[in-house]
């Protein structure tokens, strides 16, 4: 697996979603930015890895907590 690389401003934007701090219609110009650069690096490691099943044991199949818990299984978390 290739090495997860999540910036601070994505892990900011990350927490707010998961925190459920701004919705589909919400979200501003850059959190749609930030969050579409996280989910375009999540579907390519769901595919490099062939790992959609795992998304059935994640809360809501949600893509983002999938992708920031293989992010912090990578770091030892």
């Amino acid at each position: 697996m290739k090495t997860i690389i999540i910036t601070p401003e994505q892990m900011e934007v990350i927490q707010q979603h998961l925190k459920g701090e701004f919705g589909m219609f919400t979200a501003t110009d850059h959190q749609q930015k930030v969050l579409s650069e996280v989910i375009n690096d999540a579907d390519a490691l769901l595919e490099e890895l062939d790992a959609y099943d795992e998304l059935d044991e994640i809360e809501d199949g949600d893509t983002i907590r999938w992708y920031l818990n293989k992010y912090n299984e990578q770091q030892g978390n």
